[in-house]
């Protein structure tokens, strides 16, 4: 398979993409179509090149950026694998509340409901979906030693990921069993902030009085191919805990 300098859409004039990109686009494509799964070792740089017909320095400049992004794990002496999502990732540096004066730590986490609903207007903006379009929703608590810190409403396509309507229970892992199950892969992640009184619900359960002050998270998370797959909301209380981001995911 051989790239070419330019790439083009029907109707449109050529648009210059470098050839490294191509080859970018090109591992990305397979990783979505399941030809290469997390975990999964890719050919060596000279296969590569040679299938792609391109130089060995154009395939190191796409690995070491797919690396760079997350796609990737080089591991020296070892190979190139796609990657995994790992507990620590779903734990720590995904989880934005922090306590004050701590590094990102590991909670635990206490399932509240998961229910099946068709979505909302704010749903089908964020994730692009049609309003005859359901989604799984998911609500738990996560607590750092028994203190709880937040709030999580998570919202799930069911046009992706039909198999989940059956409402049988999510393990506390979401990310690392979507891409298990749908090799689903967070390729780009997206987090609003904002201060927020807390409603009924939230205020009950993180055991606050109604109209708290708190800090409200929007995140959504997309694949490889930029399609939004996951919405969440994140409430937590603002007098022992605070929002942290540090580097990229």
């Amino acid at each position: 398979m051989s790239l070419s300098s330019n790439s083009s859409s029907k109707g449109k004039q050529p648009v210059f993409m470098p050839l490294y990109k191509q080859v970018e686009e090109q591992i990305k494509s397979r990783i979505l179509n399941k030809e290469w799964k997390p975990g999964d070792v890719l050919p060596n740089e000279f296969s590569l090149a040679d299938e792609f017909g391109v130089s060995q320095g154009t395939v190191r400049k796409s690995l070491n950026a797919l690396t760079m992004q997350g796609t990737l794990i080089r591991r020296q002496g070892v190979g190139t694998f796609v990657a995994e999502q790992s507990d620590k990732q779903e734990n720590t540096s995904q989880f934005p509340i922090v306590r004050n004066g701590r590094r990102p730590e590991k909670t635990e986490i206490a399932f509240i409901r998961q229910t099946v609903k068709f979505a909302g207007l704010a749903l089908q903006t964020q994730l692009k979906l049609d309003s005859s379009d359901k989604v799984l929703e998911i609500v738990r608590k996560r607590i750092f030693r028994q203190q709880i810190c937040a709030v999580e409403y998570i919202y799930l396509p069911l046009k992706y990921f039909p198999e989940l309507s059956n409402n049988a229970k999510l393990p506390d892992d979401i990310h690392q069993f979507l891409q298990t199950q749908y090799s689903m892969t967070i390729h780009n992640l997206v987090d609003e902030v904002r201060a927020t009184p807390s409603n009924q619900d939230v205020s009950q359960w993180l055991g606050v009085k109604p109209n708290t002050p708190l800090i409200e998270v929007t995140r959504i998370c997309s694949s490889l191919d930029e399609t939004p797959f996951e919405y969440r909301l994140i409430y937590s209380q603002t007098d022992n805990f605070h929002y942290r981001h540090e580097g990229t995911y």
